[in-house]
Formats: C-alpha cells, sequence, structure tokens
C-alpha cells in the first residue's frame, strides 16, 4: 500500500548526511526517513558511489540507502525526459540532463523532492507545477503532514 507520506531525496541529502551527519541539528537523511517513505534513483546512488575513495567510504555511502526505496529508469520515462528537456530548452532553464531526469522521476512519481539545493530546481518545478522542500521547512517541524502542506511549488 503507499503511503501518504512519500518523498524523493536528491543526492545532496545523501552528500550531507556522509560528510556532516554529526552536527548538532542531526541528520536531514536520518529525520527524512523517520518521518516519510523515502525514494531516490538509481542516478542519485551512482552520484554518491561515484565520489567514494576507498571501500570504507563506499560501505558508508551503502549504508546511507538503506531505508530508502531506489527507483530505476524505466523505458516509459524516456519521453517525459525527453519532455523535460524540450522546456528546459524552450525557457532557456541553465538546468542539465541529470536534472531533466531527475524531474522526470518526480513527475512520474508524483513525489515532492527534499533538496538542499532549491535553487537549482526552481523554475524547472514551477513548469511542471511540483513540490519542493527546503531544509528550513524539514528542520523546523517534526510532522510529515506539515511538512508536505508547506511543500510548495516555488
Amino acid at each position: 500500500m503507499k503511503s501518504r507520506y512519500e518523498i524523493f531525496l536528491d543526492t545532496d541529502i545523501y552528500l550531507d548526511h556522509l560528510t556532516n551527519g554529526k552536527r548538532l541539528k542531526g541528520s536531514l537523511l536520518l529525520k527524512s526517513l523517520a518521518l516519510f517513505d523515502c525514494y531516490s534513483s538509481v542516478l542519485n546512488a551512482s552520484e554518491i558511489f561515484y565520489g567514494c575513495e576507498n571501500e570504507q567510504q563506499l560501505e558508508k555511502a551503502k549504508h546511507s540507502f538503506y531505508g530508502t526505496g531506489v527507483l530505476g529508469i524505466p523505458y516509459k520515462y524516456s519521453l517525459t525526459i525527453a519532455d523535460v528537456l524540450r522546456e528546459i530548452e524552450s525557457a532557456n532553464l541553465n538546468n542539465s540532463f541529470r536534472d531533466a531526469v531527475v524531474t522526470a522521476i518526480c513527475i512520474e512519481t508524483r513525489l515532492p523532492m527534499f533538496t538542499l539545493n532549491t535553487k537549482r530546481y526552481k523554475n524547472l518545478f514551477r513548469v511542471f507545477k511540483l513540490k519542493l522542500i527546503s531544509k528550513d521547512v524539514i528542520e523546523k517541524n517534526n510532522s510529515s503532514e506539515i511538512i508536505l502542506n508547506k511543500a510548495k511549488i516555488l
């Protein structure tokens, strides 16, 4: 059964956890996992694994994805990716192919995205009426429902 409380986690949430997870306020990844059914994609996982310089870092990186559903990219998403790329081109947005793929995944799955870099997706998500969740919203709230209500189309 699908949960009402689901979000997509961008790569920077995992990177923040792996590099700053012991800060006083705690890990944003761990808080997200406690409040939501969390998803990411093979693209995001690949970005994290690519940055690993040794086996120990790779094991920590793999561990950070425990409890997260890692979504593949099915063939039918290619049509949506193409639509997003056309929109990026026609609107002269500064987004990359990678951003188009992540956006298409959020469109297809209807998941709001939690990212530390809302500026990166702001215009793209506005066009496709997708919700972004900012760091402040996660840090200041402990209710899944409140966080999703505060998630907005920027």
